[in-house]
């Protein structure tokens, strides 16, 4: 998207469902942000922005029957899409990671259209585990599943990593850095407690 404001153009995900009569992307307005705002704030309808063409690569393969969306901060933003194309049917689970429920503006659409074991976590009342995430969604769609997964990098390769000590093969597993914050990685976590991190919490 490329608005009239002056700033370099900007990449969204498409949320609306495949064959919709409108393309739908999904922002959310940041203090400073020169772009978001100008959206929120500037922008009515009737107005027109330029769009270029389609030019991701995380995407769903034809061939996956079974799926299960996983996501920290604005990282729910492909699952959406990732919804919205399988349907829910094939969603045999999803788990999404927030700060707060303040900032939890999609999780209502995965419970509205019907995904049956849609877990939302807020780190605001503590940090989960991602070992024990990871096992809970094995239980209920299995290792054969695809697992995709859309959030900051040391949460996906954590992810990644207790996937896999559970039995997920690493070709059943799809992943996009997305985001400009962190979910914090176990390993983190333990350093902090013993006080030997320096790490101050990142916005996503």
């Amino acid at each position: 998207v490329r608005c009239d404001n002056g700033e370099a153009p900007r990449h969204y995900t498409i949320t609306s469902p495949p064959g919709a009569a409108t393309i739908e992307i999904c922002t959310r307005k940041l203090a400073g942000g020169a772009v978001s705002t100008y959206m929120h704030d500037t922008l009515q309808v009737g107005e027109k922005v330029l769009l270029g063409a389609p030019c991701g690569i995380f995407t769903v393969p034809e061939d996956v029957s079974e799926a299960v969306l996983v996501s920290a901060g604005i990282g729910i933003t492909p699952m959406l899409a990732f919804l919205q194309h399988l349907g829910a049917d094939k969603v045999k689970a999803s788990l999404h990671i927030e700060r707060n429920a303040g900032r939890n503006g999609l999780g209502e659409r995965f419970a509205a259209a019907g995904v049956t074991n849609a877990t939302t976590i807020f780190t605001s009342e503590g940090r989960p585990d991602l070992a024990d995430q990871a096992e809970a969604l094995i239980a209920k769609a299995g290792t054969d599943a695809t697992y995709f997964l859309c959030g900051p990098t040391l949460f996906m390769s954590d992810f990644t990593e207790a996937l896999k000590a559970k039995g997920v093969d690493e070709s059943k597993i799809k992943r996009e850095v997305f985001g400009t914050g962190t979910v914090k990685s176990n390993n983190e976590a333990a350093k902090e407690t013993s006080g030997d991190s320096a790490l101050a919490p990142a916005d996503s």
